[in-house]
């Protein structure tokens, strides 16, 4: 299984520098394992069968039930094959024995780490270089946080949404503060910044929700460790939280970034159709959009349009109301939720609610922290991304969702 490890390892590395090489690696961790079962070095484990019920597995199912009464089935058959990941994962680890789950969660979790403070840097170093190329080395003022040096002008170079790669910097974070993989503070401690550096030029309001809410538990558990009392931690939470967010304003008040989180997150969230939201841009609003995927909603509540119609059904939609700019961009609903409602109605929603509860109580009653922070970091982005029908966020889910779930079972069943 040492072969299994190292596809794991490499997995979680290249999924935060390319979206296509870590597929490669996907692809030969299903290989490789049916090679393994051949060759009688790994075998079926008929007590996680009860395991694929909640894991991404029920995600691709709904995908199948939608060909029943899915208007176009063969868009519907090039979504299946798009989400086969939901299938194949939870599969292979019917062939991976309790005592391995853990390995391969802490390789998949160390690669992870390393690739994004791999892709950290490098996208840190492009960034500084086209700053500075204009600008004497060494100066820094508001321009390094505009348009231009953030979001998907940030990430251009490895080609990942910005909001996806926060999710992987998030996770890598996570699994950082709270299990200290590494010897080396020195390592650590660079690290550290070094992510956390390329997350704010990310731009995405969602992970930077997601930051707050992980140095909130973070510095809650070090005052409650350092006080010995909730009270006294609670005060210097409390206090920490408004010497961190008069610093964060102070320093950012005046740029792109700052206007991104506050005037654009509030335009967002008003229903504004083909208007401005800043000095390079005009959109239709998520408030439009959502409005509008509700209405589609309201007329075929019960099993939806079919899996693959959303992008279709909204583009009609966005025509009638005027919202030209979201029909011509053939924007989804840039909400899980919905996508999952419209597409194969409340039956759809309530199964996706469901995969995401269980997991989600997996990791509680197992006393997974890292687990329990990936289930509600991607029941966040679900509110404002289609993170669950892209690549990127499919193989993410996939892998780490099947591990936590697995490995979360294994250390219950211990107990």
């Amino acid at each position: 299984m040492k072969v299994l490890r190292l596809l794991f390892f490499f997995f979680g590395f290249l999924l935060p520098l390319s979206t296509i090489i870590s597929n490669g690696v996907l692809i030969a961790m299903y290989i490789t394992l049916a090679v393994l079962f051949f060759q009688k070095k790994s075998k079926f484990h008929k007590e996680n069968i009860k395991l694929l019920f909640y894991s991404t597995l029920l995600l691709f199912l709904i995908c199948v039930l939608s060909l029943v009464f899915a208007e176009d089935t063969d868009k519907v058959l090039k979504i299946i094959e798009r989400r086969v990941a939901y299938l194949l994962t939870p599969l292979i680890f019917l062939f991976v024995s309790f005592g391995d789950l853990e390995k391969l969660k802490i390789y998949s979790l160390n690669g992870l780490f390393l690739g994004s403070f791999c892709s950290a840097l490098i996208l840190l170093i492009k960034n500084f270089t086209y700053y500075y190329a204009t600008r004497p080395f060494l100066l820094i003022d508001n321009e390094l946080f505009n348009f231009y040096h953030t979001g998907f002008e940030f990430t251009d170079l490895i080609g990942i949404h910005p909001s996806y790669l926060g999710m992987y910097f998030f996770l890598a974070l996570a699994y950082l503060l709270f299990f200290k993989p590494f010897k080396s503070k020195i390592f650590m401690t660079i690290s550290f910044l070094i992510i956390l550096s390329a997350i704010i030029f990310l731009a995405s309001r969602v992970v930077y929700v997601l930051m707050a809410l992980l140095f909130v538990i973070f510095l809650w558990i070090w005052a409650k460790n350092l006080f010995n009392s909730k009270s006294r931690a609670t005060i210097c939470l409390l206090a920490l939280l408004v010497i961190i967010g008069y610093s964060l304003i102070n320093v950012f008040k005046n740029t792109y970034l700052f206007e991104r989180t506050t005037k654009e997150a509030v335009w967002e969230l008003s229903h504004n159709i083909n208007e401005s939201y800043n000095t390079n841009t005009k959109e239709d609003s998520r408030l439009a959009r959502w409005s509008a995927a509700l209405e589609l909603i309201y007329e075929k509540p019960i099993i939806g349009y079919g899996v693959g119609a959303e992008k279709d059904k909204l583009e009609i939609i966005f025509d009638k109301k005027n919202m030209l700019i979201a029909a011509n961009k053939r924007y989804d609903a840039h909400n899980q939720y919905l996508s999952y409602t419209l597409e194969l109605g409340v039956v759809g929603l309530l199964l996706f609610v469901f995969y995401l509860g269980v997991n989600l109580f997996y990791a509680i009653k197992a006393r997974d922290f890292i687990s329990s922070l990936f289930v509600l970091s991607i029941a966040l982005i679900g509110l404002v991304e289609n993170f669950f029908n892209n690549n990127a966020g499919i193989t993410f889910v996939a892998i780490f969702g099947t591990v936590f779930l697995f490995s979360n079972a294994s250390q219950l069943d211990k107990k």
